[in-house]
């Protein structure tokens, strides 16, 4: 099988390889499609990753072509999504409470061992989130960032739909979280991004967009909710500033340099009596589940979703993709209107 291996640092290579032996308990998945998260882009070139050689990809989708002796939940043929977090120890306090994705001991298919962008993969059967066969097989390689979304949407009080809600950052991630709030019908909601393309992607004309960098943006608003989906020193600053008595601070984005707090925006937490929640993973397998409420939203809201997909390569393109995508972050010249790319890998025609 093919696979696209990150050798190293900066490095990618495509390479053959045997297909590896289902368990017992395990699913061969054939993958149709990747998508490209944003923490990938620092695992590949910013040294984030655990260890070398080391497959990609956690946001996929494919068909089960094979199952293992003791594997009976799920059929050959097929469609699924899957939860990519491997809890391993099914023992420590939230494995017993089914908060998974705070496992205190746990593996990731794309991160601590190899992942989607290869023809194939086997899958645990306790990971697989099952499709319809109508499903849209594209949009279901997306089940995991929509899912993460929908546990930061689960923080919001649903019923102050007249809440002032600040969302910074347009990105993927930020534009699905506008699209989940239009899809429950909020309506006091602003969108901060620098890029003018991303923020004419938000769903609803009467959310507000502003096109700013964080530093210069000014408002007399105080805010219920900000969401931050930039994860930086400005951004936190400038969202304790800027919320209400009482209001809440939902970080969003995996910080990779060094923040710093201004003493009188830490004041604000005690004397605003600010809380401030962490979101960096889905719920799976729970009453709750996130992977169940993101189903509904897709099949709602299909079209607006795929207009989300900037990019979409084979898989010998992707290195090109991951590159550039690498150098618009990091490189002033290299400059292109990017929101969301996927890998398709077997597609065959699949949509």
């Amino acid at each position: 099988m093919l696979n696209l291996i990150l050798k190293k640092n900066q490095s990618f290579a495509l390479d053959k390889t045997e297909s590896k032996k289902v368990l017992s308990d395990q699913y061969k998945i054939k993958v149709y499609y990747t998508g490209i998260c944003a923490s990938d882009i620092p695992r590949a070139f910013k040294s984030g990753a655990y260890s070398y050689p080391l497959v990609l990809g956690h946001e996929f989708s494919g068909k089960i072509v094979e199952r293992g002796k003791k594997a009976n939940k799920y059929k050959v043929n097929d469609f699924v999504s899957v939860f990519p977090l491997i809890p391993n120890c099914n023992n420590c306090s939230s494995c017993k409470k089914k908060e998974y994705q705070l496992c205190e001991r746990y593996s990731y298919y794309g991160s601590r061992e190899n992942g989607s962008l290869s023809e194939y993969l086997n899958v645990n059967e306790w990971n697989i989130f099952k499709i319809d066969r109508k499903f849209p097989i594209k949009l279901a390689s997306l089940f995991e960032p929509i899912s993460v979304t929908y546990n930061i949407f689960n923080r919001i009080n649903i019923k102050e739909k007249k809440q002032k809600i600040l969302v910074l950052g347009g990105g993927f991630l930020g534009l699905v979280f506008s699209g989940i709030l239009n899809f429950h019908k909020f309506e006091n909601v602003e969108i901060l991004d620098r890029n003018k393309y991303r923020l004419n992607r938000v769903p609803n004309k009467k959310y507000k967009k502003i096109q700013s960098d964080i530093n210069n943006f000014k408002s007399k608003k105080a805010y219920k909710y900000i969401i931050d989906f930039i994860g930086n020193t400005d951004s936190l600053n400038k969202s304790l500033s800027l919320l209400d008595k009482k209001g809440k601070l939902i970080l969003a984005a995996n910080v990779y340099k060094e923040v710093t707090f201004s003493k009188e925006n830490l004041n604000f937490i005690l004397r605003k009596e600010l809380t401030l929640e962490g979101i960096w993973n889905s719920t799976f397998k729970t009453k709750k589940n996130n992977w169940k409420q993101s189903k509904i939203f897709i099949k709602k809201n299909s079209n607006w979703i795929k207009s989300l997909i900037t990019h979409e390569v084979a898989l010998k393109d992707a290195p090109k993709l991951f590159k550039n995508i690498y150098l618009r972050k990091n490189n002033k010249k290299k400059k292109f209107n990017y929101i969301k790319g996927i890998v398709g890998i077997n597609t065959n025609g699949k949509n």
